[in-house]
């Protein structure tokens, strides 16, 4: 009895440990949550978190690839050769020009669990154990969607901040304008546009309609904070997915010559992202102005405090000096002096009350030429704009990279290492105080950190999958198997590295999710589900 009992926990431990998908999760949730400023108080945790279970599981996962692997007959695939070419390629030179230095280490630990850990193993599993591991990862990531977008939504409508004294960005409404998760609203942004997609492949796998429900509006949650965050990439990145995803649909289901298909798909993709931006558009303009709402309606209510503060009641001192003051007992010889001086007295009190009535209905007059204080400035804000400065910055930080390869061709061609690139860049355009500063295109970034040699092996790799994955999201009859969603999640994903450098950084939530998905849409099919 108690030998089945540990053959059946061992075997509970192995499946977990060996589940991309779980992995996938936890590395997602320590770029995309444990990092945050919330938690800033477990900063030691967090990093040990790091150092002595994430790492060393995804290398656990690299290992047991290889043995895998070595059981398996036939030749190893394009792709993952190709991938194992690049990897050297990050390691061996730069460990020879650079050293052992943090930033190569975490890189070369980062690339090999995304490229061996995460892609190879998954592609190269069974139908079976990849199937569960994709429903697996598709209800966790709908749990993980749940409960952060309850969290973020809460926010956005009591318009607070949780936890803003730890760092630069609390968790919630923040600046009068951005929805952040402790995290850079645009971080936020692509956190929640990788959750969107995982969450949104349930909703094709799952066989029961509440469960299909569930998945559905964990899907709706993300795409909302997405749009909240007033990030123009995410945004952009999420409508063009979407526009995607409906033309595979289309041409999947018109029944016509391929020309008139395409055409068609192409109409139904352009009416999607139209439909997609307007619906963006009214509900970022429906969320400011209940953010107004809000704050014009607490500055209101201070401002009565402090007039209320301002104002003691006078009758209230009245009487407080009254009580204060002894009466004296009246004489009969002064009866008369007494009432003299009480009519007196009544007679300069009513003066002195109309003068203060006077008095505070002046003061309750509001002069024109003054200057209203900020409490009494009413709440204005506005949409972000499709162009404004931060896309000026990203291009002065690209022609300042620029100018770096110009002086320094050889950089280019063979890279300058990881992390190295940014203060040389921060000199050519005198930003000193951004001395750590990424490309803001992650396509840049992985040319200035490994050169063209590094990115025409990643291009390289892509071409190897092209055809499986383009078979894949196309083919008719597979729409409802979740592999739609993991197309569009690429889509997105290297959309967005347009103008961001995370898609393809090592161990960033994004990255994670753009290999899971290329190892599902790569690997080979199973049967379409009816």
């Amino acid at each position: 009895m108690m030998e089945r009992i540990e053959r059946r926990i061992r075997a509970l431990l192995l499946s977990l440990a060996s589940n991309v998908g779980l992995y996938a999760l936890a590395a997602f949730l320590f770029m995309g949550v444990l990092i945050t400023s919330p938690l800033r108080w477990y900063q030691d945790q967090v990093q040990n978190y790091f150092s002595f279970i994430l790492i060393p599981w995804g290398m656990a996962l690299c290992l047991l690839r290889l043995i895998r692997r070595q059981q398996l007959a036939g030749p190893t695939g394009a792709d993952v050769r190709v991938l194992f070419v690049l990897l050297m390629w990050i390691v061996l030179p730069f460990a020879y020009r650079f050293g052992l230095t943090y930033n190569n280490i975490n890189s070369w630990c980062g690339y090999a669990i995304v490229f061996f850990g995460i892609y190879a193993l998954l592609r190269e599993e069974t139908t079976e154990r990849r199937s569960r591991m994709f429903d697996w990862a598709g209800g966790a990531f709908c749990a993980f969607s749940l409960f952060y977008g309850a969290a973020l939504l809460y926010c956005v409508i009591t318009v607070q901040t949780f936890a803003a004294d730890q760092g630069d960005y609390g968790f919630g409404f923040y600046g009068n304008m951005f929805l952040c998760g402790g995290i850079h609203y645009n971080t936020t942004a692509m956190v929640a546009l990788a959750a969107l997609f995982m969450s949104l492949s349930g909703v094709g796998r799952r066989k029961h309609l509440p469960a299909k429900l569930v998945h559905l509006l964990a899907a709706l949650m993300m795409a909302v904070i997405v749009v909240l965050t007033q990030s123009r990439t995410a945004r952009y990145a999420m409508i063009l997915a979407f526009s995607a995803g409906a033309l595979s649909i289309a041409m999947g289901r018109i029944r016509a010559r391929q020309p008139l298909r395409l055409l068609a798909g192409l109409l139904v993709a352009a009416l999607t992202a139209g439909v997609c931006y307007g619906g963006a558009s009214l509900l970022s303009d429906a969320a400011l102005q209940h953010y107004m709402r809000v704050e014009n309606a607490r500055a209101g209510v201070a401002m009565n405090r402090q007039g209320e503060r301002s104002l003691p009641s006078l009758a209230a001192a009245a009487e407080a000096e009254e009580e204060s003051t002894p009466t004296p007992q009246p004489t009969p010889e002064a009866t008369l002096a007494t009432e003299v001086t009480l009519a007196t007295e009544a007679t300069l009190a009513t003066e002195a009350t109309l003068a203060t009535e006077a008095t505070l209905a002046t003061e309750a007059t509001p002069d024109p030429e003054a200057t209203p204080t900020p409490e009494a400035t009413p709440l204005s804000l506005t949409p972000r704009e499709a162009t404004d400065t931060s896309f000026n910055g990203r291009m002065t930080i690209w022609e300042g990279l620029f100018t770096f390869w110009k002086d320094d061709p050889k950089a280019m061609l063979i890279g300058n290492g990881v992390g190295r690139t940014g203060g040389i860049v921060v000199e050519n355009i005198s930003w000193n105080q951004l001395s750590g500063i990424t490309m803001h295109n992650t396509y840049l970034q992985f040319i200035a950190d490994f050169g063209l040699v590094g990115f025409a092996l990643l291009c390289l790799f892509f071409l190897t999958i092209l055809a499986p994955c383009l078979r894949t999201f196309f083919a008719a009859g597979r729409r409802v198997d979740g592999r739609l969603s993991m197309g569009m999640a690429v889509v997105a994903i290297l959309i967005t590295g347009m103008m961001e450098s995370a898609p393809l950084g090592e161990l960033t939530s994004m990255n994670v999710v753009l290999f899971f998905a290329l190892a599902i849409l790569a690997a080979p099919q199973e049967p379409a589900a009816l």
